[in-house]
């Protein structure tokens, strides 16, 4: 089994389908998850380097219970974030930055990022991507997603992660809805002639995971899709 299983893929969206495909699990990243990979990724760890701890995860554990998710993979992820932090390298620069803003100061701290920080990201990204469409359906998916995100801003949750990771799927598929149906159906022959038998032998949940990252990626790539997390 390759260790990344699609290199067009961004960090995220790589290790969530490999781990899919490692372990027939449909996996959706808790808060803890995604400030561990946000935390690995900063120190210089690139998607490579996670899937080959999620690889030994999966050696190590036994072979009717495969990992069920980042977090009880962690002691087998952190000697590959430590051979990446100590080589000086992890990857291209979007791997390696934290929270979506970058640096300065919503830039992550040791207590993980800041609420205010992705929270705003994701608020600028879909202005910034709402004012570049002309496409009302479009525009329409985007505020329905910024309402989402704004209600947000200025709570208490010092966790916004699953919310954001939540509202994102939403985004992901308002969009694809919003598209044209020839687009739609050339959308998802791609990803079944990409994926093949894998995704035949997928459960349920675990095909619909797999289809949706591997439709945000398209999407990213393709159709001017703003992310929220990446």
């Amino acid at each position: 089994m390759s260790f990344v299983p699609d290199n067009d893929l961004g960090y995220l969206d790589t290790i969530q389908v490999f781990f899919v495909d490692l372990t027939q699990r449909s996996i959706m990243f808790s808060g803890r998850d995604l400030r561990l990979l946000e935390e690995w990724r900063e120190r210089g760890a690139n998607a490579r380097d996670v899937c080959r701890g999620l690889q030994d995860a999966a050696t190590a554990m036994p072979e009717d219970d495969p990992p069920r998710n980042i977090w009880a993979c962690r002691k087998w992820i952190e000697p590959h974030v430590e051979r990446a932090q100590n080589r000086g390298v992890g990857g291209h620069d979007d791997e390696r930055r934290g929270a979506p803003g970058g640096d300065g100061e919503d830039a992550k701290s040791e207590d993980g990022p800041p609420v205010d920080g992705l929270v705003h990201s994701a608020l600028e990204r879909i202005e910034q991507a709402g004012r570049q469409t002309d496409d009302e359906a479009i525009r329409e998916v985007y505020r329905h997603a910024w309402s989402r995100v704004r209600a947000l801003d200025g709570s208490d949750d010092d966790d916004p992660f699953e919310k954001l990771v939540a509202i994102e799927e939403e985004l992901v598929e308002g969009y694809f809805e919003a598209l044209d149906a020839e687009r739609r159906r050339e959308i998802d022959r791609r990803i079944e002639e990409e994926s093949g038998a894998p995704l035949e032998r997928m459960t349920k949940q675990a095909r619909r995971e797999h289809v949706l990252a591997r439709r945000r990626r398209i999407l990213i790539d393709e159709d001017g899709l703003a992310p929220l997390l990446e």
